[in-house]
């Protein structure tokens, strides 16, 4: 659901990604912070898509490198999370930005990576799942 998910977001901030928005946040009299954001919040979400991607290529295939590279992607995720809350707040009023639904997701998804990766590494089923070399 992830890419999904993903495209859906860029959708959403589409009038981000016009010539206007991007002539007025590259120019001397806009705020460098604000800039930054937009450019870490784009490039972040093109790779979490390409990267998205190829998990669901890796599962729907049933590779065996699956689970290593969904753990992988797990702990990325969680490192992006939390590096862009952190960098966010060192630039902009994230308590402005942030609600109440944000900040639930936040504190539940390290509780969703230890389970996910848990059942990845013990899983039986998933070594008898993803056994295609």
């Amino acid at each position: 659901m992830t890419p999904i998910k993903l495209v859906s977001m860029l959708i959403e901030f589409r009038d981000m990604y016009s010539v206007e928005t991007w002539s007025a946040l590259l120019s001397e009299d806009s705020d460098p912070a604000i800039s930054q954001v937009a450019i870490l919040f784009t490039s972040t979400n093109l790779l979490l898509l390409a990267v998205s991607l190829v998990v669901a290529w890796l599962f729907f295939k049933k590779r065996t490198i699956f689970p290593k590279f969904f753990i992988g992607w797990v702990i990325f995720n969680q490192l992006i999370l939390f590096g862009g809350i952190y960098y966010t707040s060192q630039t902009v009023d994230i308590g402005e930005t942030l609600g109440i639904k944000d900040l639930v997701k936040t504190l539940l998804s390290p509780i969703f990576a230890v389970l996910c990766i848990s059942y990845m590494l013990v899983s039986k089923r998933v070594k008898a799942t993803f056994i295609n070399g």
